[in-house]
């Protein structure tokens, strides 16, 4: 199964289990990141000024969309090698569309788990096992990313706490 790892360091797995996560340079993985995390967050993915913002606030306009065109087109074709896997504009955004049953990613793991009104035994089990690989793109840095990972370390933090909290002692200790 195709997989994205972003606890821990970033690993991306084809369909036959290669990881393929050094085809990607730093500006294509941060491209790739971008992409999916805005695509998983807000759901919509990421329109190109914001993009520009993010990645090429030092090109001009023409140059920036220069650069984007040319790594999109080379982040489309790692991706290639990914089956129900591809980047894609999708009412003025760009966003990564992927078949959940066909594509493991652990970042949407996380979210639906946490996001979940009532959270039980099976789900922490769950986020323990996304969580110990790592913290969210541990060997990452970069400014915009930073929201990010405050979010989520805020996330597990109050999930843990809020799943303790609702366990009587003597029951599960």
């Amino acid at each position: 199964k195709n997989s994205i790892s972003r606890f821990g360091d970033l690993q991306v797995t084809d369909h036959d289990g290669n990881d393929i996560t050094q085809a990607f340079t730093p500006l294509i993985k941060e491209l790739f990141l971008v992409i999916l995390l805005y695509t998983i967050r807000w759901k919509r993915g990421i329109n190109s000024d914001k993009l520009r913002e993010l990645l090429w606030s030092d090109k001009s306009a023409e140059s920036a969309r220069n650069n984007r065109s040319v790594n999109l087109t080379k982040l489309k074709a790692i991706l290639s090698k990914m089956p129900h896997c591809q980047i894609a504009m999708n009412a003025g955004h760009w966003k990564l569309d992927f078949d959940e049953n066909e594509v493991q990613v652990d970042y949407l793991d996380f979210m639906n788990i946490t996001s979940s009104k009532t959270i039980d035994r099976p789900m922490i089990e769950a986020l323990i096992g996304i969580t110990t690989k790592g913290s969210f793109l541990s060997n990452m840095e970069f400014e915009w990313l930073d929201p990010f990972k405050s979010e989520i370390s805020n996330i597990v933090v109050n999930t843990y706490l809020n799943y303790a909290g609702s366990l009587p002692v003597s029951g599960d200790p």
